[in-house]
């Protein structure tokens, strides 16, 4: 199995970006007088497990008969959602300024109200994030007892860059009356991963008939992944205690593998598709360091920086190849 360039369409999806534990950022109505429960919204658990599009490229150059330098890009630009909640829209009474924040407790008495996040009309949950891949690789061919059956072993160097950006908004009815006086504030996380290091692996592949061939690829490696985590406000109404800008370096793990299926349509083109994932550890990301204690009265010590992070992408992929 041979190509000189390979372009393909990816769709993937992580396997979790914010577990159960992450709380919901919003609520209508208190829930602290008699008679009321919380009704939350913005919440992040279970969300941005969507299937989104990428892309990815593969160049090809021949070195000797049995051997090939690989270079590679993938991008994921879309892993992202929002949400919103309206106070006139989701109170019964279509009341204005009835949401209130996670950072308030949803406006628990023992802890103040915060002006600019708690007696909102409209809060809002923004969470982007992308996944980019660079890698150089050589291959040296094998081929097996059978004509049919052949592959690679590589050996390449890999670069992962993960960022997310998790923004929680609040506005209250002055700001959209245009009135003086109108409230607004934000509080947002956000994290960056520059996962840099050696990868070892191979493939392999059947030829099933005359111009079809499945093939099976894996490969993993360890890597330093020089992390960044960053938190930051506009409330200025309460002293904020947010977790101060933390940056490092950790030995880090990633892997990948997945099956592919080429059919021949033209001499120099062919037709592919397939299913993949990739697995990265040791990460910085926002849903494990989200903190909800920045503004309380009783200002709680932020917790240590959890750096142990691990996330899973998988999907299918569909593409074409070229050989001149």
């Amino acid at each position: 199995h041979y190509y000189d360039v390979a372009f393909d369409v990816l769709y993937v999806a992580p396997e979790e970006l914010f577990s159960a534990d992450v709380p919901a950022f919003t609520s209508r109505g208190t829930g602290f007088l008699p008679g009321m429960t919380i009704f939350p919204f913005n919440d992040p658990s279970g969300e941005g497990d969507d299937y989104s599009a990428g892309w990815r490229i593969a160049l090809r150059y021949d070195l000797g008969p049995l051997s090939v330098f690989e270079a590679a890009y993938s991008g994921l630009y879309d892993l992202d959602f929002d949400q919103s909640a309206v106070s006139s829209q989701v109170d019964p009474m279509g009341q204005n300024n009835q949401l209130f924040s996670v950072f308030s407790g949803f406006g628990n008495p023992g802890i103040e109200l915060i002006d600019e996040l708690d007696q909102a009309q409209i809060q809002r949950l923004d969470y982007d994030s992308d996944l980019q891949s660079t890698e150089f690789t050589y291959r040296r061919y094998w081929v097996g007892d059978s004509s049919r059956i052949s592959g690679t072993w590589l050996l390449g160097a890999r670069y992962f860059r993960l960022t997310e950006e998790l923004t929680f908004s609040s506005q209250n009815n002055q700001s959209l009356l245009g009135l003086p006086g109108a409230q607004s504030g934000f509080v947002s996380f956000d994290t960056e991963n520059d996962i840099v290091g050696f990868q070892l692996g191979g493939d392999g592949w059947m030829g099933l008939r005359q111009g079809l061939r499945i093939g099976a690829e894996g490969k993993a490696g360890v890597y330093n992944n020089r992390f960044k985590f960053n938190s930051a406000t506009s409330v200025t109404s309460e002293a904020a205690n947010l977790q101060a800008p933390e940056a490092g370096n950790q030995v880090a793990f990633a892997g990948e593998g997945g099956v592919t299926v080429v059919a021949d349509i033209l001499p120099s083109w062919s037709i592919r598709g397939g299913y993949h994932a990739y697995y990265l550890n040791d990460l910085v990301m926002v849903g494990d360091n989200i903190s909800t204690t920045q503004f309380a009265e009783i200002q709680v010590t932020q917790p240590a920086l959890n750096v142990n992070g691990h996330q899973i992408y998988h999907g299918f992929h569909a593409g074409m190849e070229y050989v001149w």
